[in-house]
């Protein structure tokens, strides 16, 4: 397992999750066991979960991982307030430079924010938006 993680507060976690999934070939983690264990020893009731296509998951948490064990989980947090300002810290997803202006209106057809392209001298860059306008940047 990596060693970090990356968490991002979410005004609806597992919609975000299940955007987010596709984009990175990551899979939705599926705790519904342990949260099967947790229901019967009392920690967590019906009110604390929501189910999805007929698995349990915790209501306001969903999680992504690499099938490959070796990128680092993502985990999205349910918080109360909304986005208010640039983010200090952001994704940059890597794609082919001849691709750039594809995979762009790729992204902004599922749901994406195009934000302003940027550009090094020999290097280009998108930065985009995610449903929850959380930046991130395809170089």
């Amino acid at each position: 397992m990596p060693p970090f993680q990356v968490t991002v507060d979410a005004n609806d976690p597992h919609e975000l999750a299940a955007w987010w999934a596709p984009l990175l070939g990551y899979e939705i983690e599926s705790n519904d066991a342990f949260i099967g264990e947790l229901l019967e020893a009392g920690h967590v009731t019906d009110d604390d979960l929501v189910v999805i296509d007929g698995l349990r998951y915790f209501a306001d948490a969903a999680a992504l991982r690499d099938p490959e064990g070796v990128q680092p989980r993502l985990y999205f947090q349910r918080v109360p307030e909304p986005k208010t300002a640039k983010n200090r810290f952001h994704l940059d997803l890597r794609v082919e430079q001849g691709d750039l202006e594809r995979r762009v209106d790729d992204l902004v057809a599922a749901g994406a924010t195009f934000v302003t392209f940027g550009e090094h001298p020999g290097h280009r860059w998108a930065v985009m938006q995610d449903p929850e306008q959380n930046e991130f940047c395809l170089h």
